[in-house]
């Protein structure tokens, strides 16, 4: 299974996925992320004192030179990322290919560390893969990710391998790219935000996606 993604422009207003009721921090990253981008959104349902992994967008995001701005409806993000980052990622390495990709907004140097784990490192290391598809301007030294921001991307074919965080990192990328952007092996992506898709191309944006030789 595989996805096309084009540039596009978003905009509406947005609930993140639930578990066991509550919102998924991660989903809410993505549509705070992706109006960080340049999307106009207002994202329901935002729990900015949640103490999950990924909540730790809603303190990382300011670093880039966005605001969190309270609405009767949720939350929407003032300006789009400018500024370039220096961090230890720690505890919250989901985050690092949308952080990664918010990098690519820029046109500064990013820096993401990681600790010597190997899960963290196995994420860092996807990471630099798909900036590298991407043709993105990206090194990794080490446990670090240099990104240098140069406010786009050409696309490219990325094989996601199952992992649903880059996947939907090539989204985001999409608010940054020239051309195509083609996603291998996105199926993970609807298990861990069903109807996800379906509501990308509900607020404008375009992903052609196959399986076998169905397109839909």
């Amino acid at each position: 299974m595989s996805v096309r993604l084009n540039p596009a422009k978003i905009s509406g207003l947005v609930t993140p996925a639930k578990i066991h009721g509550e919102t998924d921090d991660f989903s809410a990253a993505f549509w705070l992320c992706a109006c960080a981008m340049g999307a106009s959104m207002t994202v329901e349902d935002v729990n900015v004192k949640s103490a999950r992994p990924a909540a730790a967008i809603y303190r990382l995001l300011p670093l880039y030179g966005v605001k969190l701005i309270r609405h009767v409806y949720g939350y929407e993000v003032g300006g789009t990322a400018e500024n370039g980052v220096n961090l230890e990622v720690e505890g919250f390495e989901e985050l690092v290919p949308f952080l990664s990709v918010l990098a690519l907004k820029t046109a500064a140097i990013t820096s993401l560390s990681v600790s010597s784990l190997p899960e963290c490192r196995d994420m860092l290391e996807k990471t630099y893969d798909m900036l590298v598809c991407l043709g993105a301007d990206a090194a990794k030294m080490g446990d670090t990710l240099l990104i240098n921001g140069r406010r786009s991307v050409p696309g490219g074919i990325v094989h996601a391998k199952g992992d649903t965080r880059i996947a939907m990192a090539c989204v985001l990328a999409t608010f940054v790219s020239k051309g195509e952007i083609m996603v291998s092996d996105d199926a993970a992506v609807e298990e861990r935000y069903p109807g996800f898709w379906e509501m990308w191309k509900e607020k404008g944006g375009k992903a052609l996606r196959r399986e076998g030789r169905r397109e839909y």
